[in-house]
């Protein structure tokens, strides 16, 4: 997976969209409807030193990528609010939690609010600060499964293959209705890992679909769990480390499927984390992200 468009040409253009010349504009906007389409073959997108127009302010350059990928949306049942840019820092009430305001603990891969309603195609995450220079780890778990395929671990994939998972509610749904870590909801069950395409070692075409919240997941099997936390430490040992700057974004491509239009694509999609880190002591300097939820428009592919 790449994070970037791997044209060197497109590749320099994204990383230099600050000088805000029409090339850089292209580069962003053309990079965006490929994911947007499904010609991609990276899953998530970073551009760095975000500004659309000059002087533009960070809010309104995040809405506007939002608006070009489909519907920006507010997760109420999480934040309480109905504003789609949720600020996240670390919340030293939840630092060793599995939520997006933790600090001490990893954030273990997932597909954000599996099992939920409102699952978004699209996740977007602009850095506000990042002193602490806390990366962010993004994989490709089709990527994970074709090196399973390829070392042998076929037993594992057709484990993972049977519904034999289920999928607990987002930590930080249990705690936004004053319940706690242990206390939350099974919103689906006896559901797969991985569903699609059975595909061989070596194939380059089509891709099955792999979703999942390592964190999440339950399964009374033994021998399921295992298949899962072998598919864990691969994915790990995968993962991209992508530290932001002020003013970077990266927009993540959440499912391998549009829920709202069933378009019948499948999109090279991403499981996405975060390392521990220590926060900075004062308020002012700790690490502030804006994070964006959005649903997918019908694609335009032909």
């Amino acid at each position: 997976m790449a994070l970037l468009p791997p044209n060197p040409e497109v590749l320099n253009s994204v990383s230099l969209i600050h000088d805000q010349t029409p090339k850089d504009n292209n580069a962003v906007n053309n990079a965006l409807e490929a994911m947007k389409s499904g010609t991609a073959n990276y899953a998530a997108l970073l551009i760095q030193k975000l500004s659309i127009r000059p002087q533009q302010k960070m809010d309104d350059s995040i809405m506007e990528v939002a608006d070009t990928l489909g519907e920006p949306f507010a997760e109420s049942k999480e934040t309480g609010t109905h504003n789609p840019i949720q600020e996240i820092t670390p919340d030293d009430r939840v630092a060793d939690l599995q939520t997006s305001s933790s600090s001490t603990t990893p954030l273990r891969l997932h597909t954000e609010n599996l099992g939920t309603e409102n699952i978004p195609d699209w996740v977007l995450i602009a850095c506000a600060q990042n002193l602490e220079k806390a990366p962010t780890l993004i994989v490709n778990p089709v990527e994970t499964v074709r090196v399973m395929g390829a070392i042998g671990l076929t037993r594992q994939l057709q484990l993972l293959r049977e519904p034999a998972f289920g999928v607990q509610e987002p930590t930080a749904f249990a705690l936004a209705t004053g319940r706690d870590e242990g206390e939350r909801k099974l919103l689906k069950d006896n559901i797969p890992i991985i569903s699609g395409l059975n595909q061989s070692v070596g194939e380059q075409e089509g891709a099955p679909v792999v979703e999942v919240d390592f964190e999440a997941m339950t399964t009374d099997s033994y021998e399921h769990k295992n298949a899962l936390a072998v598919f864990e430490v691969l994915a790990q040992k995968m993962a991209h480390k992508v530290v932001t700057r002020q003013g970077d974004l990266l927009v993540i491509r959440n499912t391998a499927q549009n829920r709202a239009t069933n378009d019948g694509i499948i999109y090279a999609s991403a499981l996405h984390g975060r390392d521990r880190f220590v926060p900075m002591a004062d308020s002012q300097r700790k690490r502030k992200l804006k994070r964006v939820f959005v649903r997918g428009r019908e694609s335009i592919r032909t």
